[in-house]
């Protein structure tokens, strides 16, 4: 406050041009690359973890590729049994330990980009 009244200032910025999508668009790519390696990351590191018996479900690990998404998915039907476990067996967690691990390069990857 100062004398006997306030003082406000009202500020008005008008952007009449910008150059988001310009900078987007150079960077789908490099983003796309960093979630591919990223995704190829985690499918090895899921079959290095997964219990084998057969090999079956380590060789059923790969990655799903879907537009922009990439997803890393096992194949055998006992996959999901053998990663939360059932009542009458413990679990043995093999892909998120696999996400776990690879998730700060992936950030990384990320954060270098978008710098």
């Amino acid at each position: 406050r100062f004398g006997r009244g306030w003082v406000m200032a009202k500020v008005t910025i008008r952007i009449e041009k910008n150059r988001f999508a310009e900078i987007a668009a150079k960077m789908r790519p490099e983003m796309q690359e960093v979630k591919r390696e990223s995704a190829e990351r985690v499918k090895a590191e899921a079959q290095a973890r997964v219990p084998v018996l057969s090999g079956d479900l380590r060789d059923s690990i790969e990655v799903d590729e879907d537009g922009q998404d990439f997803a890393v998915v096992a194949g055998e039907f006992y996959a999901g049994f053998l990663e939360f476990g059932t009542r009458h067996a413990p679990a043995h967690p093999f892909m998120k330990p696999a996400r776990d691990a690879v998730y700060p390069e992936f950030e990384a990857g990320i954060e270098r980009i978008v710098r």
